[in-house]
């Protein structure tokens, strides 16, 4: 009996891969496609670019059946947010409440499913261990910024398993210091599926997609916290830290929550 259950709890789950990858794919290409074909015909646009990102990254929230809760308020826009980062999961549920662009590594670009759309978008590409690179994104950042549209950034510069935070990279905040703009710290944490969301170690994205999207059921908590103020601090490094300091806080805080 208990073989008989097992099985069938395989086929269940096996299934429920099918069916949302079938989904996510599918909305990915019709959202991108209908984006692609609105910028053919009126030319590409920085607000309408981050208002696809938007709808795009909802349509993928309802294929993979994922729960998104929010708490705090999810910044107008002409905001920095700062956000810890578990799995390429953490795009889809932040995209999916803010219009706004994200810093992604460049090769974000050749990846299947987000791919596509974010060469369309208008996602700033970093290129690792080039110093060309590093100057480009903080002007392209502060463009964003200056239009009155928001940057998405995973401070961390990689995933990791785990409820703390890696160290985090600098280069961004030396960029917005001094700026008169805010800086809104924002953590992101899963229940019902913290196992399968982590994407570490020598998983390949298909692999991992779909173990992901076998999960029986999944929640992501979004929290976006107080915004400080980039000229308000000393120094970069002073900024970075208070940042840090509050998502490690807010981390610590859902930890206790969920326990």
């Amino acid at each position: 009996m208990d073989a008989f259950i097992g099985t069938l709890n395989t086929f269940r789950t096996a299934l429920r891969a099918a069916r949302r990858t079938i989904r996510v794919f599918g909305s990915s290409v019709g959202v991108t496609a209908l984006y692609g074909l609105q910028e053919l015909t009126s030319g590409f646009d920085h607000v309408a670019a981050s208002r696809w990102t938007r709808r795009w990254a909802t349509a993928l929230t309802r294929g993979f059946d994922l729960r998104v809760q929010v708490t705090g308020e999810p910044p107008a826009g002409g905001a920095l947010i700062v956000s810890n980062h578990r799995s390429y999961v953490d795009i889809i549920a932040l995209g999916s409440l803010v219009d706004a662009s994200f810093i992604a590594k460049s090769e974000l670009a050749r990846w299947p499913v987000l791919g596509p759309t974010f060469r369309l978008s208008n996602t700033i590409f970093v290129q690792r261990n080039a110093p060309q690179s590093g100057r480009r994104v903080r002007n392209q950042v502060e463009a964003m910024l200056r239009r009155g549209l928001s940057v998405i950034n995973f401070a961390e510069g990689t995933t990791h398993g785990g409820t703390g935070l890696l160290p985090f990279k600098p280069g961004l905040f030396r960029t917005v210091w001094g700026m008169d703009i805010p800086i809104v710290p924002t953590t992101v944490t899963y229940r019902g599926m913290e196992e399968r969301v982590e994407w570490i170690g020598d998983d390949t994205f298909f692999d991992h997609f779909l173990r992901l999207a076998g999960h029986s059921n999944g929640t992501a908590h979004v929290h976006f916290g107080q915004a400080l103020r980039a000229n308000d601090f000393a120094t970069p490094d002073e900024l970075m830290g208070e940042v840090r300091r509050r998502m490690l806080a807010d981390l610590r805080t859902r930890k206790t929550l969920e326990s």
